[in-house]
């Protein structure tokens, strides 16, 4: 497992973290940079070499399927649904992950604090940012961009992604 993650991310073979193990499968630590590399590589299977009939299987799966990948009223089944050819997912601690096959990109995002009510917004927020949902789609995609705050059984607030992109 550890050659074909680091395959996968890009020959990331220094920044490959030791893996732990989670319900007895190993998990493998990624800078998110590397995560959003290896998104954008899902975009192009071939890159993977030999493991690329398996990766477009995936991900063919994925866009076929996008409940299959996170359930009902998950940020990943909206995004998918409401942008075809788009590929998401979300991991552990408020990672977010997507694949933008169109423009060759890819994006991750991750809540400091580790919860998925910010992670969402941040995602739907940055793949705005780069064109990829139009207003349109936005508007559909509201409720998973603007996360409610309850206090005391009313709403009191919201979660929204506020930043901004620029080039390095």
């Amino acid at each position: 497992v550890d050659g074909e993650g680091s395959e996968l991310a890009g020959g990331a073979q220094g920044r490959l973290h030791h893996p732990r193990r989670w319900l007895g499968a190993p998990v493998h630590g990624l800078p998110l940079s590397t995560m959003a590399t290896l998104y954008a590589r899902l975009g192009w299977p071939e890159r993977f070499g030999h493991l690329a009939p398996f990766v477009e299987r995936a991900t063919a799966a994925m866009r076929a399927e996008p409940y299959m990948v996170a359930g009902r009223d998950r940020t990943d089944t909206a995004v998918m649904t409401e942008v075809p050819g788009l590929i998401t997912k979300g991991g552990a601690e408020a990672l977010h992950c997507a694949s933008v096959p169109a423009l060759g990109l890819g994006v991750a995002v991750k809540a400091a604090d580790g919860g998925e009510r910010a992670s969402g917004p941040a995602l739907i927020r940055a793949l705005r940012l780069l064109g990829v949902i139009d207003d349109v789609q936005l508007a559909r995609l509201d409720r998973f961009a603007r996360r409610p705050v309850a206090g005391g059984g009313q709403r009191v607030g919201e979660v929204t992604a506020t930043f901004t992109l620029r080039a390095r």
